[in-house]
């Protein structure tokens, strides 16, 4: 599970952080405190196109149960208090975002390779 903030939101968060005298010696998390699961994240996408794809797990590309810290959520209360900061784009606008952009920029990207 992983907490998944759009791009333009973590910038904004950092400009923060580097514009306030209450940030100097602080740990301040910048993300949206919300978790979300990689099947989930898919079913999203999934649901997105309007299309009747279905998830397929390969055994063999599944981590080590062991091999890494199973949930990142980030506490954004310090942000919220010492930067008046918070997220501004859900999950699904970052994706419609994302998407738009990629589709734009298809000239950039190798969609029909696979990288193992």
């Amino acid at each position: 599970m992983r907490d998944l903030t759009f791009v333009e939101d973590t910038v904004s968060g950092f400009i923060k952080v580097a514009e306030s005298d209450h940030s100097i010696g602080e740990v301040i998390n910048i993300g949206t405190g919300r978790g979300v699961t990689m099947g989930e994240l898919a079913e999203t996408i999934i649901k997105m196109f309007d299309t009747d794809k279905h998830i397929v797990t390969d055994e063999e590309r599944l981590r080590p149960e062991n091999s890494e810290v199973m949930a990142l959520i980030c506490d954004n209360t310090k942000a919220k208090k010492l930067l008046g900061w918070e997220p501004k784009y859900t999950l699904e606008q970052g994706l419609n975002l994302t998407i738009d952009y990629i589709r734009d920029n298809l000239n950039c990207y190798k969609p029909a390779l696979f990288n193992r």
